[in-house]
């Protein structure tokens, strides 16, 4: 019997080591949201254009097109992100995800308390331009010179919103994010590369988009859900499974020895 109940301790702590040892670092939308939808600006001659680029604080030219943005729910499955952008998006995700690489919250404001936030948008910035006219790459390449532009991201007047972009191996903060009121985001880019969308947990509110109707697997890039519910979900099924496992073989081997002293 002793062996028996050493052999159902062992199961026990083995399911106790499927509990995830730190809280996830994203909102529960982020592996199925489609990518923020850039808000269009207008040039000195009434055309639309998708950002701005600003030397000094002026404004000294105008993005057309060649930006592709990726969100981490479709960047296994694109055809537009290049693969090199590709890779950096789903190993950055992977890392955050399983708790090898953290977010410092501290070049932002060193008060902040990093187990209260989340990344809300994860995904990646390129210029791709093969074949074009002008070179955007080379645009923000001088010194001071960044890629201004706006984002729809549904959040609230009051809520503050941080960025954090992926360069040279390591986040950085853009300071110069404005939230405008109106649910929409700008933010000044000197590099364009994986972007991370990040706020305080206790300031998110019922205005973020509910999640839609899903199929049975869910476009996730990693193993899990990305919903910490459901995630926690599976993982009390699995050590229900692991226990009735445990209490099977108990009565089996109980029976066992009843039969063999009759």
């Amino acid at each position: 019997m002793k062996r028996i109940l050493a052999c159902i301790v062992a199961l026990m702590v083995c399911a106790s080591l499927v509990l995830p040892a730190y809280a996830e670092p994203f909102t529960p939308s982020v592996t199925y949201k489609p990518q923020p939808q850039v808000v269009p600006v207008t040039d000195p001659d009434g055309n639309s254009a998708l950002g701005e680029i600003v030397e000094s604080g002026i404004v000294t030219g105008y993005v057309y097109d060649c930006l592709i943005i990726t969100a981490i729910a479709d960047a296994e499955t694109s055809t537009e992100i290049p693969e090199a952008s590709r890779a950096m998006l789903l190993d950055v995700y992977a890392k955050l995800n399983s708790g090898e690489m953290t977010i410092p919250y501290e070049k932002f404001n060193a008060g902040l308390d990093s187990s209260k936030m989340s990344v809300r948008d994860l995904f990646d910035a390129t210029f791709v331009c093969a074949g074009q006219i002008v070179d955007h790459p080379a645009l923000l390449a001088p010194e001071g010179v960044t890629f201004r532009i706006t984002f729809d991201l549904g959040v609230d007047a009051d809520e503050t919103v941080y960025t954090m972009t992926y360069t040279e191996g390591q986040w950085n903060p853009v300071v110069s994010t404005v939230n405008n009121g109106d649910g929409t985001v700008t933010c000044e880019f000197e590099k364009l590369c994986p972007v991370a969308f990040c706020v305080e947990n206790d300031e998110q509110t019922p205005d973020q988009p509910d999640k839609p109707d899903q199929p049975d697997k869910p476009n996730d890039p990693s193993a899990g859900t990305g919903d910490p519910e459901g995630d926690n979900m599976i993982i009390w099924i699995s050590i229900a499974a692991v226990c009735l496992v445990a209490v099977i073989v108990l009565v089996v081997v109980y029976r066992t020895k009843l039969s063999k002293k009759s």
